[in-house]
């Protein structure tokens, strides 16, 4: 026999309350929790699975931090592991929008320790933080999802800060040419240069700078670009030294020489 109340089965955590305790009051409040506290001391001496149990429990009497830290442990090998994480959510999203946040991203962080990098990446997306979602595929060696979804989903600014990471794997991977193209993508055509210098493109940083001046592609230059450039042109210079064109190699230093170097004309 299951008692009700206003014509509503009793949940099972209450059937030991009589009528008097059913009243809001604080003595209702201490004695419900007093039996759920001892409820939840007699599962855990025998390591039944009981987290959601008691955490719907602790939650029903108000102690939601309780309910989210129970849900929140849920040993991986149970069956609700997952139902009880996004339980641990929606819990968190009544408490507060700090409480949200804070959750939503600990959830993220325990599907990615059991490689639900998809799941995870989409809680991110869902709480603003498509940054950290575009760094955890990024983690996982998922560059170019990351590319893509920083484009579609992310403001100027941390789309630059994703893509700039990539370029930076890329030169450590050994494809400069790549990480050059991604940085003409995000108009930083003079860093675009330095990389393919650094990797002793001579050639292509020289044909890239003679687009910039033509088309004046980038008009805003900090004086380490005016470094980059001479320098750009000088190694070519001796790269058509080498190659024994001796002449143009000249037009190149003369160039490299000039406060604001200019394309070379179609004479050279």
């Amino acid at each position: 026999y299951q008692r009700r109340v206003h014509g509503v089965p009793r949940p099972p955590y209450f059937t030991n309350l009589d009528d008097n305790f059913l009243q809001p009051s604080n003595r209702v409040h201490n004695v419900a929790m007093h039996q759920v506290n001892d409820r939840e001391r007699a599962l855990s001496s025998t390591g039944y699975p009981f987290n959601s149990t008691l955490a719907t429990a602790q939650f029903l009497c108000g102690n939601t931090d309780r309910a989210i830290e129970l849900l929140l442990t849920t040993p991986n090998s149970q069956a609700d592991y997952k139902v009880n994480l996004y339980k641990a959510c929606v819990f968190a999203a009544g408490a507060s929008p700090s409480a949200f946040q804070n959750t939503v991203k600990t959830v993220a962080s325990m599907l990615v320790a059991q490689s639900d990098v998809n799941e995870s990446v989409e809680l991110l997306f869902a709480i603003g933080r498509g940054v950290e979602a575009c760094k955890t595929l990024q983690a996982h060696d998922r560059w170019e999802e990351a590319a893509q979804l920083a484009r579609v989903r992310l403001p100027p600014d941390e789309c630059n800060d994703v893509l700039s990471r990539w370029a930076n794997h890329l030169i450590l991977v050994g494809s400069p040419m790549k990480a050059a193209c991604i940085m003409i993508s995000l108009k930083r055509f003079v860093n675009a240069v330095d990389i393919l210098l650094k990797h002793t493109n001579y050639t292509e940083a020289a044909a890239l700078l003679s687009v910039i001046i033509r088309y004046q592609l980038q008009m805003e230059m900090d004086p380490s670009d005016d470094e980059i450039i001479r320098s750009a042109f000088l190694k070519y210079r001796e790269e058509l030294r080498r190659l024994g064109d001796t002449i143009l190699s000249n037009k190149y230093d003369s160039i490299a020489s000039q406060s604001q170097p200019t394309e070379p004309t179609e004479q050279s």
